[in-house]
């Protein structure tokens, strides 16, 4: 960016009962806003003006005409020309997407590099104007005068979404796209096809949407074995395409179709089973995860296949990409199919001790793909799976295994979008207060995480940053069967990803969230259904290692009145007031609430089971799992449990070493019993501990063993928290030591037999 980041300012309003003074509040925040002094007043009988030659900005116009007769009531016309009260044109920008915006006591000037730059001003004047509910019935409406100076930082700012777990129609589709609108957003990646259904309309195979698209019951929660038998349908017509594309296009965001292969194929292989290793016995899948069952890789029908759907995707969307999936896609049937191993000696493939012949399989479907797709002008793009095997010169490589594949793609010369699990994936849970939460698939990703995403370290070389394209967040449905419920995980967690997309601005969270209030008006004010847990009390646990004691170290926005309990009962406005750190020295259930001028936010609850063990020096003998590291050792005696999240930072993950810690109690003590939480999802590859030993010392080198306990093996999906209590004789001991042994192969009945099992542990408690 050319512009420096101005602190926000204070302007006036005059008139029409508005409030006398008004923050400007503008997310993503732009590169310069200056105050000016006076207002502008608007009313009906003024005009827009489109310059001479510039008929490019019509569509633009048209969308600010809408703006104010339709949320205003007033009546503007327009016109061609060099005067008016709104005067769009364009000029040379360093950045096309860039505008600058002039609001004078007179007029409003917009000059943008491209119609879609004068569109981004739209949105950034949308924030300046005030609330309709503020002007509803007044004929004039005044607007701060300001000039802004704005431009994006990635070229690429993208939005997924998955139709194909469960449909939303084409008006739902339509409100997304004006959300994505609304913060600046340019791409809508569409998810049209999955196992669990077909959701694009094709003429020369129609029983994609006969059969595919439509299943007789879905899974209950995470692969619970039971069915909500709710028949799930829809797909969306061909001339439905073409008006929601046009409808993305007037809104200067481009669709890129995603029909993924060759896995996630099962709703395909349902319609036309010819097109599998086996030929025959699919069904559109019910459950969630990875089915082995892919398109057959050996048989030249399924290339035809592929590439007749691709002749209709390629009329029905102009986007320069085509996303083909590429991701997830098991081998076990290529390995058996006799036309795949036909394919393989035909190519002469062979392992490599990196890749395995049927990687390269793999590696080679795509590329034929992309030949495809290049000679009919169109490039490719994947998530980061079309890299093994070998990745072609000119594919754009989608990076949701973190940022490595990104930047390993752009050292090759290949483009990349950002899209990290860590930070980008919509469908995980915006707060640890899962109980209080809709469905997620799991995960934990809040608002500040979202916003403290980097995307590009100051070290990365220019000739990696170069293919950096941009930031994407993702929106997978499995758990999502209203578009209500994807408007609430959607947002505000956009705002903040807008915010890392267009500014490269030094990241201010408080800052942010004050500007995001102003935001959430507008989605009240459009109806949106969105999460408030940014205004909630955020809690931070400090040691005290001299009293062997917790701090519990509160914060909300700063204009908050936080109020405590430590009885369990809830917070009032005469509860104790939050001034300093509070010291937790005993069991207690804590409860927090902030107070906004008249409003409140959630109750926050920590539950604290002190004990012996609770705040006592604790080493880990073994290396957690680098991502589910936690707080270190510190995470198991902190008094805290965690809930069913296992990346909350809750708790401690370990995969193919066991556990072992050893807590001083300090000076002699009398013990009789360990105890330690254990998270069970099998779904996720979490099992129970194979075994859980306590082990005893006067001297930290000498230990003895106290008991050991080995709980019941798994042998069916399940997702709980087990409390294991390890009791014994009394004895008198300083140092204990915790050993808890981990599954070192998951068993047959499990979808990844042979591989290595995780255990996640939380809070040893020493009684």
């Amino acid at each position: 960016m050319k512009y420096l980041l101005l602190a926000f300012v204070l302007l006036s309003f005059m008139g029409c009962g508005v409030t006398p003074k008004q923050e400007i509040a503008i997310v993503p925040i732009p590169s310069k806003v200056e105050q000016k002094s006076g207002a502008l007043t608007w009313k009906s009988g003024q005009s827009i003006t489109i310059a001479y030659g510039d008929a490019s900005l019509e569509n633009v116009a048209s969308h600010w005409q809408k703006m104010l007769s339709g949320d205003y009531n007033l009546d503007v016309t327009l016109k061609e020309g060099t005067q008016g009260d709104i005067v769009l044109s364009l000029a040379s920008l360093s950045n096309t997407e860039g505008y600058e915006l002039d609001v004078t006591p007179s007029s409003v000037t917009v000059k943008a590099g491209s119609p879609a730059g004068a569109f981004y001003a739209l949105q950034t004047f949308k924030q300046i104007m005030p609330l309709k509910a503020e002007v509803a019935g007044k004929t004039k409406i005044t607007v701060p005068a300001v000039a802004i100076a704005d431009e994006p930082a990635f070229g690429y700012r993208g939005m997924h979404l998955d139709v194909a777990r469960h449909f939303f129609n084409a008006d739902s589709v339509k409100r997304y796209l004006d959300i994505l609108a609304l913060h600046k957003i340019n791409t809508f990646h569409w998810h049209l096809t999955e196992d669990q259904g077909w959701r694009m309309e094709s003429k020369k195979y129609p029983r994609l949407t006969e059969i595919g698209s439509y299943r007789p019951r879905t899974v209950i929660g995470r692969n619970s074995g039971e069915y909500d038998n709710v028949p799930v349908s829809g797909f969306y017509t061909q001339e439905e395409i073409k008006d929601i594309v046009k409808y993305a296009a007037d809104r200067y965001i481009t669709i890129i179709p995603e029909i993924d292969m060759p896995g996630h194929m099962l709703a395909a292989l349902a319609a036309y089973p010819e097109l599998g290793c086996r030929g025959k016995d699919y069904k559109v899948a019910e459950t969630w995860g990875v089915f082995e069952e892919v398109l057959c890789a050996g048989n030249p029908k399924v290339y035809q296949f592929v590439y007749d759907i691709l002749d209709e995707v390629i009329e029905l969307f102009p986007s320069q990409y085509v996303h083909i999936g590429g991701d997830e896609c098991p081998k076990e049937e290529w390995e058996k199919c006799p036309k795949c191993q036909a394919k393989i000696r035909e190519l002469k493939l062979k392992g490599d001790g990196v890749h395995t012949a049927e990687q390269q399989l793999q590696s080679h479907f795509t590329k034929e793909v992309e030949k495809y797709l290049n000679d009919h002008g169109r490039k490719l793009i994947g998530w980061d799976e079309i890299m093994e095997g070998g990745l072609s010169e000119t594919a754009t490589v989608m990076s949701w295994r973190g940022a490595s594949h990104a930047y390993e793609a752009a050292k090759l010369g290949n483009d990349a979008i950002l899209t990290p699990n860590t930070h980008c994936y919509f469908d995980y849970y915006q707060t640890d207060d899962i109980a209080n939460e809709p469905l997620a698939i799991g995960g934990f990703i809040p608002v500040k995480k979202v916003y403290e995403y980097e995307p590009i370290g100051k070290d990365v070389p220019a000739d990696i940053r170069k293919h950096i394209l941009g930031v994407q967040a993702n929106m997978w449905a499995e758990y999502f069967k209203t578009f209500r419920h994807v408007e609430y995980v959607l947002l505000p967690r956009l705002a903040a990803l807008s915010e890392v997309n267009w500014s490269d601005a030094p990241r201010d969270y408080a800052a942010f969230v004050k500007r995001l209030e102003h935001m959430m008006k507008i989605y009240d004010e459009r109806g949106y259904n969105y999460a408030r847990h940014v205004f909630d009390v955020n809690s931070q646990l400090e040691r005290d290692n001299e009293n062997h004691t917790l701090l519990m170290r509160l914060s909300a926005l700063s204009e908050a009145d936080i109020r405590y309990t430590t009885d369990g009962s809830e917070p009032t406005t005469t509860s104790a007031k939050y001034t300093s750190p509070v010291t937790i020295d005993r069991p207690m259930t804590f409860k927090a609430i902030a107070f906004y001028d008249g409003n409140k936010s959630r109750v926050t609850t920590q539950e604290f089971d002190f004990n012996l063990a609770t705040a006592k020096p604790i080493t880990l003998n073994t290396e957690p799992n680098k991502a589910y590291a936690a707080n270190g050792a510190n995470t198991l005696n902190d008094g805290l449990v965690g809930t069913k999240l296992f990346n909350t930072g809750r708790w401690i993950g370990f995969v193919g070493n066991d556990l072992s810690a050893t807590i001083d109690l300090v000076k002699p003590t009398e013990i009789k019993m360990v105890g330690l939480n254990s998270l069970i999802i099998t779904g996720d590859w979490i099992f129970r501990p194979v075994s859980i030993s306590v082990f005893t010392s006067d001297d930290n080198e000498n230990f003895s063993l106290a008991k050991e306990i080995r709980p019941e093996a798994d042998t069916k999906h399940v997702n709980v928290i087990e409390r294991y209590n390890v009791e014994f004789e009394p004895q008198t001991t300083r140092y204990v030591k915790v050993v808890v042994e981990s599954l070192k192969q998951m068993p047959s009945w499990h979808a990844g037999p042979g591989k290595p099992a995780y255990i996640f542990v939380d809070e040893i408690g020493i009684y």
